[in-house]
């Protein structure tokens, strides 16, 4: 029997919280990919739970609403 469940929850940053800025650099180099490269149509982040990958997404969410 079960007598206690426990879930793990899991919310994405929405700033880089490493001093390194890791996540805001690889970001970075994603804007700069698809600004300034025509040929690129998509590109994929991969990443075990917990590594960073929506938070990356949401660091290039916010600049290019910076860009509208």
């Amino acid at each position: 029997m079960i007598s206690k469940l426990n879930f793990l929850v899991e919310k994405p940053a929405k700033e880089d919280e490493y001093e390194s800025g890791s996540h805001q650099r690889i970001a970075e180099s994603i804007l700069e990919t698809l600004r300034y490269n025509d040929e690129v149509n998509v590109i994929g982040i991969e990443g075990e739970l917990g590594s960073g990958k929506s938070t990356v997404i949401n660091i290039i969410e916010r600049e290019c609403k910076k860009d509208e």
